[in-house]
């Protein structure tokens, strides 16, 4: 397999990446938000707690359950470095991912791959808990993307089960 395609910048690309990546740190972040909502929904309802704490139980749930995701991805759009906003060449091989831009380049061999996410438009090989690199299937030829989904399939079946 040698496949390289161009990457234009692309603001939405981005953010989704980000918006991936902080997603899967912030899993906890949901569950405590509706455990605090309906802990603070039932003591209003058999009046064990004052009203304001309740309601400070409900408030602060609504904002960990729907709020701390979008405000997390938007501030790490704002912290991005230049760098991540320029295009850049990317290089599939048997032995690694390269992606090479004009003020940087990285090369992830395949041999440090934790896992691979699939999504409905990009591959997210994942190089340790918050390290991806997207593939995206719309910038990849049907036959591109029908190589690229073989080798990971033959990359999967070569790792041995824990």
């Amino acid at each position: 397999m040698n496949t390289t395609f161009s990457v234009s910048h692309d603001e939405q690309r981005l953010r989704r990446v980000l918006k991936f990546l902080i997603r899967r740190r912030l899993k906890w972040a949901r569950f405590v938000g509706v455990a605090l909502v309906v802990l603070g929904a039932a003591a209003l309802a058999v009046e064990s707690l004052p009203v304001p704490t309740s309601g400070f139980f409900i408030v602060t749930g609504v904002l960990f359950a729907l709020l701390l995701e979008p405000c997390s991805v938007a501030q790490s759009m704002r912290a991005q470095n230049l760098a991540t906003r320029e295009g850049y060449v990317m290089t599939l091989e048997e032995t690694h991912v390269a992606v090479n831009a004009h003020s940087y380049s990285r090369r992830f061999s395949w041999s440090i791959l934790d896992q691979v996410v699939d999504t409905p438009d990009a591959w997210y090989p994942m190089f340790g808990k918050m390290q991806a690199q997207a593939v995206y299937k719309d910038l990849l030829t049907e036959e591109q993307r029908a190589e690229f989904a073989a080798f990971l399939a033959r990359r999967r079946s070569a790792q041995p089960i824990a």
